[in-house]
């Protein structure tokens, strides 16, 4: 998950998290289905810190936490925090036209060295690899454009207000309260 997703997932992941007020009023806004909230809290951008843990085997009972539900956390993190599948599919559809290119110059300096006919097997596959690798990368592209719809739709905030200041002029008594107090480094 730290490769694809967010590389300040801490390893190992979280078992419980302790949150500030401000914290959970951006988490609130966020109202997202089929999400990590370890991803929400690290996407927030607040300061965070971990406590690391000895985790000790179960001695008692066996855990609900089962494979199944552990692919769905990264399936749904990952598509809501990462572009990687997207770019992974045009990544894998300009590999397919690149191998499809190669095998069509071989083919085609085989037809013309040695006399090779081109029938069959070779010409099928450079017709399938081109039209498998245009496919995907077409897919690709159409996957940044509702991505990016995607995006736009949700409900997370595009900036996350830290403070409200009161607008306005400072007096002289907030200039000297303030150059009172200790500066601490």
């Amino acid at each position: 998950m730290r490769k694809t997703i967010n590389k300040n997932m801490p390893k190992g992941g979280c078992d419980c998290y302790l949150l500030d007020r401000q914290v959970i009023g951006v988490l609130q806004l966020l109202n997202e289905k089929n999400s990590s909230l370890t991803l929400q809290v690290l996407w927030a951008g607040f300061q965070t810190d971990y406590v690391p843990i000895h985790r000790r085997d179960r001695e008692i009972g066996k855990s609900r936490w089962t494979f199944s539900k552990k692919f769905k956390l990264v399936l749904d993190s990952m598509m809501s925090f990462s572009y990687f599948p997207i770019r992974m599919m045009s990544f894998v559809g300009i590999i397919f036209n690149v191998l499809a290119i190669i095998l069509l110059i071989d083919v085609l300096v085989e037809k013309f060295t040695v006399g090779t006919p081109i029938a069959g097997w070779s010409s099928l596959m450079c017709v399938v690899l081109i039209s498998a690798g245009l496919i995907l990368l077409m897919l690709g592209i159409l996957g940044e454009y509702v991505w990016r719809a995607l995006d736009a739709a949700r409900t997370r905030p595009p900036f996350i207000i830290d403070e409200v200041t009161k607008s306005g002029t400072v007096t002289p008594e907030d200039t000297t309260a303030k150059s009172e107090q200790p500066v601490q480094q």
